[in-house]
């Protein structure tokens, strides 16, 4: 089992104000943590996410272990026993299952669910074809399906007109899984739509 980092969540102005004192950039963090870090004056590291909150970690080099255990693991997808094996097939069936009326109505209805059931089949599907489903009427474009990193499990995109690739799995996964009963799927939406000037 994986020692995990002692870190914790930043919010957007959080970030903000830790990025005014001009940290340097940490490219061997960033390599390995697919966003952008920043090496602390305390000996902390700083990720920066794709929709400006983020991550504060006390020990850079706790940090970097962590890392190096993660991927010294045999990967296993996250979405190996949360979507259904024709998931690409059922998706607009999975996302009418909600019955939701609006993107805004997907944080109701996880605040009703609780992110704990979100984050298990069935739900989890379902709302990773609603979200799909909605960047999909969006952008244009259809699902397809990728291998994922353990050679086994099919991840499920959307690939847009323009060939800009979409991973609505991504989003939901991430969104509830860093930001518990704070999140805001519907905001994580929106700002991976504005992003890309889909929105």
């Amino acid at each position: 089992m994986v020692r995990r980092a002692a870190s914790r969540v930043l919010t957007a102005g959080q970030v903000r104000d830790l990025l005014a004192a001009a940290p340097p950039p940490d490219p061997e963090v960033s390599g390995a943590a697919l966003a952008r870090a920043y090496r602390l004056d305390d000996g902390g590291t700083l990720l920066v996410f794709e929709d400006g909150k983020g991550r504060r970690y006390e020990s850079r080099e706790a940090l970097l272990a962590m890392m190096a255990a993660v991927a010294a693991q045999v990967p296993v997808s996250p979405l190996a026993s949360r979507l259904p094996a024709d998931f690409v097939a059922q998706a607009p069936a999975l996302a009418d299952s909600l019955g939701l009326a609006q993107l805004s109505d997907v944080d109701t209805f996880i605040a009703s669910a609780g992110v704990s059931q979100c984050l298990r089949a069935p739900l989890f599907g379902q709302l990773v074809a609603y979200v799909g489903e909605f960047i999909r009427g969006q952008a244009g474009g259809a699902w397809h399906t990728e291998l994922a990193a353990d050679g086994a499990t099919l991840e499920p995109w959307i690939v847009d007109p323009s060939g800009r690739r979409h991973a609505p799995f991504a989003l939901v996964l991430s969104e509830l899984s860093e930001w518990g009963s704070e999140s805001s799927l519907a905001g994580a939406v929106v700002g991976h739509l504005q992003s890309r000037r889909l929105l």
